[in-house]
């Protein structure tokens, strides 16, 4: 028998998640779809696996290894190749939906 899938609100959870943490709502394999809400500049860094940004709400800038900064804004999306450095940049706080490593 299955069991139902487990639903999540992504809104609801947006609004209960802390400044630079993040929440994994469900896992892919090696990924896993968390919601987060940055605020500030995070250190240049990579993954393994791809990485998808959802900007929710908010503007970040997406700084790429060897490419020029990205500007991101409500309802953009953006996917980081594995293994490409990267890091976001904040202003003011941003919730972002992750598509990413577990």
């Amino acid at each position: 028998m299955h069991m139902p899938p487990e639903v999540h609100n992504i809104q609801s959870v947006l609004d209960i998640v802390e400044i630079a943490k993040a929440i994994r709502l469900v896992d892919l394999g090696d990924s896993a779809v968390k919601v987060a809400s940055l605020n500030g500049e995070y250190p240049f860094h990579s993954h393994d696996v791809d990485e998808v940004f959802y900007i929710v709400e908010g503007e970040l800038m997406m700084d790429l290894d060897g490419s020029d900064s990205v500007p991101l804004g409500t309802g953009d999306i953006i996917k980081v190749p594995a293994n490409l450095r990267h890091r976001t940049r904040t202003s003011t706080p941003s919730r972002v939906l992750l598509i990413g490593p577990q």
